[in-house]
């Protein structure tokens, strides 16, 4: 039995029950009733936003990364920018476009970009790796950056 699976003697003290371990699932499982009672149990999918984004250039001194959108023209609502040492996050805002070829910055606090991270003025770090991933708004990665 995989060792991440529930305990053995739950699964043997349950033995009309079917366990399904999540983590191994894309965004989880779906589980609905219907009218009549019946359980149904589904796999989502993430959705795919078909969006052709890129991390141009992170400058940790600038404390700015520049994305670059390499296809049609877009929504970026909710497309995310994240530092995975610091695990800081930064979300654009509902609205925002990018036109096929144009670049946006995003800034510490402070810095200047078109968009600036709300609270955080040293989001990447100057001294240790810290690689960007570049994520669309369900959670799908567009790019790593190291």
């Amino acid at each position: 039995m995989d060792k991440n699976s529930a305990n053995a003697r739950v699964i043997a003290a349950l033995p009309n029950a079917r366990v399904y371990v999540t983590d191994e699932t894309d965004v989880g499982l779906l589980m609905t009733v219907s009218a009549d009672g019946e359980l149904r149990i589904s796999q989502p999918a993430r959705e795919e936003t078909g969006l052709e984004l890129c991390i141009k250039a992170v400058d940790r001194q600038d404390q700015t990364v520049t994305i670059q959108n390499n296809g049609a023209d877009a929504d970026i609502s909710g497309c995310m920018l994240f530092s995975m040492r610091g695990g800081e996050l930064f979300r654009f805002p509902e609205g925002t476009r990018l036109r096929s070829g144009e670049s946006v910055s995003v800034s510490g606090e402070g810095k200047g970009g078109d968009f600036e991270w709300n609270g955080e003025k040293k989001p990447w770090s100057t001294k240790k790796d810290d690689p960007a991933l570049l994520l669309d708004r369900y959670g799908n990665v567009l790019m790593r950056f190291d």
